[in-house]
């Protein structure tokens, strides 16, 4: 390694050679500022966080996916962020909705039945308790979603999960939604 000198014979700037400059061709951190501009000049879209990469002579752009998941499609499904939203919207919601719960359940201790189906009927109630079942099976089919996704690895029982969890939280609110209305409307 040789050193330049600037005033006074002082060493002012290390001299790399090209392999210590871009030891590893843009992939990690290199030894010098703006490795990855000084390596492909004016390649716009094109780079460490893009997943493709000018070719090392200089040819056309490489793609790091593999070719077989190109052809089979199984790139990212695009829906992760929507999903993220909505496990985060509906616990937030779930926060408000239990804590009214647990003031409903300790304004209703020691009550008998007329007076919770009275508690029930009254609109404000039985809309908080009909936007707490549909946000509480919503958010757990969300979940479950998460966790058969990840662990369950046999295609065809992960498919058949996924409808079941689906399945059930759509008769789960059903069936609360229904009962909340019979309470309601006092049928």
């Amino acid at each position: 390694m040789d050193w330049k000198t600037g005033l006074a014979g002082l060493p002012v700037l290390p001299e790399f050679s090209f392999p210590q400059w871009y030891s590893s061709l843009d992939m990690g951190y290199g030894q010098g500022p703006g490795h990855s501009e000084r390596l492909y000049p004016g390649l716009a879209g094109v780079g460490r966080f893009s997943g493709t990469y000018r070719a090392p002579d200089g040819g056309d752009v490489m793609s790091m996916v593999n070719p077989l998941a190109r052809a089979r499609g199984l790139g990212s499904a695009k829906g992760g962020v929507h999903h993220w939203y909505a496990q985060r919207a509906s616990a937030i919601l779930l926060v408000f909705l239990v804590s009214w719960l647990i003031y409903a359940m300790f304004s209703l201790a020691g009550a008998g039945h007329s007076e919770a189906a009275e508690f029930v009927s009254g609109p404000v109630n039985a809309a908080f308790l009909v936007v707490l079942l549909i946000s509480m099976f919503y958010h757990a089919a969300l979940g479950l979603q998460v966790v058969i996704e990840d662990y369950v690895h046999q295609p065809t029982l992960e498919v058949v999960l996924l409808l079941l969890t689906r399945a059930g939280a759509y008769i789960g609110m059903a069936i609360g939604i229904i009962h909340v209305l019979k309470l309601a409307i006092g049928a």
